[in-house]
C-alpha cells in the first residue's frame, strides 16, 4: 500500500521541481534582454534619467575616466530614458569617486 502512495508522490515532486526550475531559468534570461545602454548628455546631473539618451544594446565607445559616458539600465517610464534606481546611483557615484574601480553598469570618458 505504501509503494502505491510513494511512487506517485515522487513523480509529482519531480514534475513540480522541473516546472519551478524552468520558470526561474526563463525569468532570468528575460531580465538580461531588458538592459540597454544610455549615453550621458554631458550637461545634466548624471543621476537623472533626463540626462541620458538610449543608444541600444551595445555600449558606446567610451574612453577615459573623468566623467560618466554611459550607463546600462532598463528603459524607464519615459521612452528613451533609463530607469535609474538606487543601486545604479551608487554605481555612478562610486565610478566618479574612484574611477580606477570599474562599475558593471557605468562607463566613463575624459
Amino acid at each position: 500500500m505504501k509503494k502505491k502512495f510513494i511512487i506517485p508522490m515522487i513523480a509529482v515532486a519531480a514534475i513540480s521541481g522541473a516546472v519551478l526550475f524552468s520558470a526561474f531559468k526563463a525569468n532570468s534570461s528575460s531580465l538580461a534582454t531588458n538592459q540597454f545602454w544610455f549615453e550621458y548628455d554631458g550637461s545634466g546631473d548624471p543621476t537623472l534619467a533626463s540626462s541620458y539618451q538610449l543608444v541600444g544594446s551595445t555600449a558606446p565607445g567610451c574612453e577615459g575616466s573623468s566623467e560618466v559616458c554611459a550607463i546600462r539600465a532598463e528603459e524607464g517610464a519615459t521612452p528613451g530614458q533609463p530607469n535609474i534606481n538606487s543601486m545604479l546611483i551608487e554605481q555612478i557615484e562610486a565610478a566618479l569617486e574612484n574611477p580606477s574601480v570599474s562599475q558593471p553598469d557605468v562607463s566613463l570618458r575624459n
